[in-house]
């Protein structure tokens, strides 16, 4: 995956990218926190909404709690622009939650952000 894509071709069909690795360019809003355990390992990170001219997707960007590899992990801040790559996640709901969205049922989980120069 090397070229961005554009957020509204996924969101248009979110059922069907169920899986798929995509690369997205955009600018993060509403950051928020992520806490919970997945697989009994305590899970923190950071969710935000990615915006492009195409519209928007919730990106969770996880990280185990205490990790000792914290020199890889990008912190977001709010109107970052970012590349994110991530995995589409269609699947329901996990009990992990964030602080502020309701779940829509989908969502990218980065795997890498690079932060882009403004």
């Amino acid at each position: 995956v090397d070229k961005p894509i554009s957020i509204g071709s996924i969101t248009a069909n979110p059922q069907a990218n169920n899986r798929r690795v995509v690369l997205f360019k955009g600018k993060a809003i509403d950051i928020r926190m992520i806490t919970g355990g997945a697989l009994g390992i305590p899970t923190c990170g950071q969710a935000f909404t990615l915006e492009d001219d195409t519209g928007s997707i919730d990106v969770w960007y996880m990280i185990k709690c205490h990790h000792q590899d914290h020199a890889n992990v990008v912190i977001v801040g709010e109107k970052d622009q970012l590349l994110v790559s991530a995995t589409i996640d269609s699947s329901p709901a996990t009990d992990l939650q964030t602080s502020i969205k309701p779940d829509t049922g989908f969502r990218a989980m980065a795997m890498k952000l690079v932060r882009l120069k403004p």
